[in-house]
């Protein structure tokens, strides 16, 4: 038996998965059947199940050529004990989860899909800064991963190796460090990427200046300007009008850009390729509205309505910028499905975090703080999902991800030290002193206050309907966005 695992560039829903070959011939395709644990017949999916919307990006392919085949040809004989020794070498004997794997009594993996799935089972970061794109090995926006896969296909010489893809990766970690520095790091759990980054790994833009112009004296100063990849691309306008452009951001002082917030010109006449620059610390953009992206699609929707009028394709403006945002700017939608799986996965997270801080059986303690309705309604749950060991559950703290998602709240107003101080999130609890107890009292409240609230504003999203959020207005869906954005941990749970 041989093979191998790893990543794709993109996520999908269905086109991912192993596949099973025996002697030179493909039996199964993208099959994925190895990221389910199967226990008397009962299937629970494990990959992936972190993050609803993305899909998965786990490939492979595993030769095993002593392992007997259906009749049909189409399928290996899941009763041979050549497929289940491959099933082990593969994913190891446990489950994948590691706190499933602890439940069910299995002990240490090393198995080559457990490795890859403790690394790259996200497919997002954790934390709220967004850091670690580059370290999940993935662009963050995928249906701009899907298009440079395509372009790959299809014999595109400038996409054949990683660097545009890896440039993607390393912008979006660049723009978080540059806007939010003040914010906590972006270390994963143990494995692959476990790591801190070293010095020569971090991101550090290349920087491109304008050539000098010629003369015999010396040169000016010319402000350096980073490449923006997530902006450099092609954009396709619609009536098979296309537009390629380079972006750099620049520097309030640049000579081209001048006072303006942004400009798009033409830069090579032969390829016809556009050069966007753009003053990101300019006051038009700190805007929750308008960021440089919608500057620069504005630019393209013009230009095209310029280019189209008088011909038989004309396009509109206005019809020219909806196409466009509907391409490149999906991830400023609301969809409101997605804001429910979303807050129901922040408060999975959030509960499973205490098993982390719960030692000792400390669970069983916190279970009996509950009240009877919770612990039965827990309990209940527990055997819905099939759990096996709820004692252990309850001993370990594993209990909360079953309770009521609108009791979660008040649990962690009953005991914020289990999340606060850096356990979960940075915010100071305990280690908050004013000096005078009245006032470190109401600054702990204050702080306790504020997550309990976004506790609140997550339980009940994840509770509705989506035709219930599509009924709300704008500013209720941008709320809810944010709500759950920040419970995001700081630090990764387990």
């Amino acid at each position: 038996m041989h093979g191998w695992i790893g990543l794709q560039r993109y996520l999908s829903e269905s086109d991912y998965g192993l596949d099973f070959v025996r002697n030179g011939r493909k039996i199964e395709t993208a099959n994925k059947d190895l990221f389910d644990w199967v226990v008397d017949g009962v299937v629970e999916r494990e990959y992936p199940i972190d993050d609803p919307r993305a899909g998965g990006r786990f490939v492979g392919e595993i030769h095993i050529d002593h392992c007997r085949v259906h009749y049909t040809k189409t399928q290996f004989e899941r009763t041979d004990p050549a497929w289940q020794e491959m099933v082990e070498v593969v994913r190891g004997r446990g489950p994948l989860r590691p706190d499933k794997a602890r439940d069910e009594g299995y002990g240490a993996n090393h198995a080559p899909l457990f490795m890859l799935y403790q690394a790259f089972r996200r497919s997002s970061p954790r934390h709220r800064n967004g850091v670690g794109w580059a370290k999940l090995l993935r662009v963050k926006e995928n249906a701009r991963a899907m298009e440079m896969a395509r372009l790959f296909d299809e014999g595109r010489s400038e996409y054949q190796d990683d660097s545009k893809w890896w440039e993607l990766c390393q912008a979006e970690d660049a723009r978080h460090l540059r806007e939010e520095p003040e914010l906590g790091g972006d270390d994963l759990p143990g494995g692959l990427v476990d790591d801190p980054p070293s010095a020569e790994e971090r991101p550090t833009p290349e920087t491109e200046s304008s050539p000098p112009a010629e003369s015999d004296g010396p040169a000016p100063d010319v402000a350096p300007r980073e490449p923006a990849p997530e902006y450099t691309r092609e954009y396709d306008a619609g009536a098979g009008v296309r537009w390629t452009v380079e972006a750099f951001a620049c520097t309030p002082n640049d000579l081209e850009l001048g006072a303006n917030p942004w400009s798009l010109e033409l830069a090579h006449a032969a390829t016809r390729t556009y050069r966007f620059l753009f003053n990101r610390s300019h006051t038009v953009f700190r805007s929750m509205t308008f960021a440089p992206r919608d500057a620069l699609l504005a630019e393209i929707a013009l230009r095209t309505a310029d280019f189209t009028r008088g011909s038989a394709n004309v396009v509109s403006f206005s019809a020219s910028l909806v196409a466009l945002r509907a391409k490149y700017s999906t991830d400023e939608r609301l969809d409101a499905r997605q804001l429910i799986q979303d807050a129901q996965q922040v408060l999975t997270e959030f509960a499973r975090s205490i098993r982390a801080v719960a030692t000792n059986s400390g669970g069983a303690t916190l279970f009996a703080e509950l009240a009877v309705g919770d612990q039965q309604a827990a309990l209940k749950r527990m055997a819905q999902r099939g759990v096996t060991n709820p004692v252990g559950l309850t001993s370990d703290g594993g209990f909360l991800e079953f309770v009521d998602r609108s009791s979660l709240r008040s649990f962690f107003e009953q005991h914020p030290e289990l999340f606060l101080d850096g356990r979960y999130w940075d915010d100071p609890y305990s280690t908050l002193d004013f000096g005078d107890g009245a006032s470190t009292d109401l600054a702990r409240r204050r702080i306790v206050d504020r997550r309990a609230n976004l506790l609140a504003d997550a339980a009940w999203i994840a509770d509705l309907d989506p035709s219930d959020l599509e009924r709300m207005g704008r500013e209720e869906l941008v709320r809810s966005a944010f709500s759950i954005r920040l419970l995001e941990p700081d630090r990764e749970a387990d």
